[in-house]
């Protein structure tokens, strides 16, 4: 189940950290923290999908005003995101969850996954696998564009070749918590052969970067009617 695994010790910390802040005086952000740095891909366990991840080495957490510990530099791209994102008038009181959210600084603009090898015949080693590829990710996009409203996080679930920007805004990132938080790209369908495939995923962001982390693996068929 979404976000029970909620850590609390990282929520001790905060507070430990943050004696002098009010948490019952109303924050302006939504979002707490954005995180950036260089995407990373890793295989599931099962080989029936791999998870968009950001390296430790150098990943860049940027805290919100509202968080007294934020610097000027770091208030500045803060707002640079949240004014891009619409999240600037959430007014209401910190309660004991909101240290705990993460989202990535990044909205995508577009998604795709190539390998080096033949995957089938309506596959070539080299051509999209975006119409056997789904995407599955949370977003605050809807609550944060709805004025606040209705439920704080939603699915986001699509076919890579049928997926908008629109649908990949404020994606959660969970720092600390388990595997299903984190996005995903899963196999609808298995390679003609059970070999190794270096895999690419090609990240437009909506900003023009490009990204472009590669995982290699043996991959297997997920079937979304199995959950």
């Amino acid at each position: 189940m979404k976000k029970i695994g909620f850590l609390l010790l990282c929520t001790g910390f905060f507070l430990s950290c943050n004696k002098e802040q009010d948490n019952t005086l109303p924050i302006q952000h939504f979002i707490p923290y954005y995180l950036e740095g260089t995407y990373t891909l890793d295989a599931l366990e099962d080989r029936t999908g791999m998870v968009l991840s950001i390296a430790e080495e150098g990943l860049k957490r940027v805290p919100s005003p509202d968080i007294q510990t934020a610097g000027d530099q770091a208030r500045e791209r803060y707002l640079q995101i949240a004014e891009r994102n619409g999240d600037m008038t959430y007014n209401r009181p910190a309660y004991y969850e909101w240290p705990n959210r993460y989202a990535l600084a990044d909205n995508f603009q577009s998604l795709s996954v190539t390998s080096d090898k033949y995957w089938d015949a309506d596959h070539p080693a080299g051509t999209p696998l975006d119409d056997i590829m789904e995407f599955c990710a949370w977003s605050y996009a809807q609550f944060i564009h709805s004025q606040y409203s209705g439920n704080e996080y939603n699915s986001v679930r699509g076919r890579l070749d049928q997926l908008n920007a629109d649908q990949m805004q404020i994606l959660d990132y969970e720092l600390y918590i388990y595997l299903p938080d984190l996005p995903k790209i899963r196999f609808l369908r298995a390679p003609s052969t059970e070999e190794p495939h270096t895999l690419t995923l090609t990240i437009t962001t909506t900003d023009g970067k490009v990204h472009m982390p590669t995982v290699t693996c043996i991959a297997k068929p997920y079937d979304p009617e199995t959950e």
